[in-house]
C-alpha cells in the first residue's frame, strides 16, 4: 500500500473515533439533565455503550494504519550509494568548469581585479573629504545654534523681568485701591468710631473690607455692612422693619440674597447716631 493512502486512512479512523467521543459526550451530558425520564435515560445509556465500543474500534483501526517515522525517513532520504554518486559527479564537473574559464581569460581577471582596486581608492579619498566637509559644517551650524539660543534665554529672560514687574506695580494699585476710602465711606467709618468712643470702646482694631458692592466695617468680625454704590445707600440689619419704623427711620425689605432682615435707607451718616446702641451690641459680639 502506498505512504499517501495509509495516512488517509488512518486520517479517517482517527476523525471517526473522535466523533464517537463527541457524541458519547454529548449523551452523557444530554443523561445528567435528564435523570428523571426513564426512556431517556435508557436511550442515552444506549448510545453511550455504542460510541464507547465504536471508537475502540475507530483507534484499533487507525492504528493499523499509522505510518512509521522510520518508514518515511527510509522513503525520503536517498541511500548513501546515490549520495557518494552524486558527490563525485558534481566534483568532476565544478574541477571542468573551473579549468574552462582560467584557460579562457586570465588576463581579464587580472584587468578586472585592478580596476576594482582603483575604483575602491578613489572611492576612499572621496569618503574622507565628504566626512571632513560634514564635520565642518555640523561645527559651523552648533555655534550658530548656540548663539542663537542664548540670545532668545536672553530675552525670554527680560521679558520674564518685565512681566513680574508689572505684576508687582498691579497688586500694588489694587492693595490701594482696596485701602482707599471715597468721602462717603470715610464719613460713615468716622461716625462708628466717634459712637464707639462715646462708649468707651477701643476702635484699634476697627477695619473696612469691600465685599462687591459692599463696604464693611469689621473688627475681628463684620460689625456693619453698607451699600453705598448705585441709587441707593443703605444699611443692612438684623432688626425688624417695626422696631426700625418706631425711631422714625426709613426702611425697607432686603432681597433674598441679602441675609439681613431689613434695609436703612442712609439720608446722611447722621441716620447711625439712631443706631447707636446696635452699632456698639454688634462691636461687643465681634470682640
Amino acid at each position: 500500500m502506498n505512504l499517501k493512502e495509509q495516512k488517509k486512512k488512518h486520517r479517517f479512523w482517527m476523525n471517526l473515533a473522535f466523533g464517537y467521543i463527541v457524541a458519547l459526550f454529548t449523551s452523557v451530558v444530554v443523561l445528567f439533565f435528564n435523570l428523571g425520564s426513564i426512556y431517556i435515560s435508557v436511550s442515552c445509556f444506549t448510545i453511550c455503550f455504542i460510541t464507547v465500543i465504536g471508537a475502540k474500534i475507530c483507534f484499533a483501526r487507525a492504528d493499523k494504519y499509522e505510518v512509521s517515522q522510520e518508514l518515511v525517513i527510509t522513503e525520503d532520504e536517498p541511500t548513501t550509494e546515490e549520495l557518494m554518486a552524486n558527490n563525485v559527479t558534481e566534483s568532476v564537473n565544478l574541477d571542468a568548469n573551473k579549468e574552462d574559464e582560467t584557460d579562457d581569460c586570465p588576463l581579464v581577471a587580472d584587468v578586472v581585479f585592478t580596476e576594482e582596486m582603483s575604483d575602491c581608492e578613489t572611492l576612499e579619498t572621496n569618503d574622507m573629504e565628504t566626512n571632513e566637509n560634514i564635520s565642518e559644517i555640523e561645527g559651523v551650524s552648533v555655534e550658530e545654534t548656540t548663539v542663537e539660543l542664548t540670545e532668545s534665554t536672553i530675552e525670554q529672560t527680560d521679558e520674564i523681568i518685565e512681566s513680574d514687574e508689572g505684576t508687582t506695580e498691579i497688586e500694588k494699585t489694587t492693595l490701594k485701591s482696596d485701602n482707599e476710602l471715597d468721602a462717603f465711606e470715610q464719613e460713615i467709618l468716622d461716625q462708628i468710631t466717634g459712637i464707639l468712643n462715646q462708649h468707651h470702646r477701643d476702635t484699634s482694631s476697627l477695619s473696612t473690607k469691600k465685599v462687591g458692592n459692599y463696604f464693611d466695617v469689621q473688627a475681628n468680625a463684620t460689625i456693619a455692612r453698607f451699600k453705598l454704590k448705585g441709587r441707593k445707600q443703605y444699611l443692612l440689619s438684623h432688626l425688624e422693619e417695626s422696631v426700625l419704623k418706631e425711631k422714625g427711620l426709613t426702611v425697607e425689605a432686603p432681597s433674598k440674597n441679602e441675609k439681613f432682615n431689613s434695609r436703612i435707607i442712609l439720608t446722611s451718616s447722621d441716620v447711625l447716631q439712631t443706631l447707636s446702641d446696635y452699632i456698639v451690641e454688634n462691636f461687643d459680639k465681634a470682640c
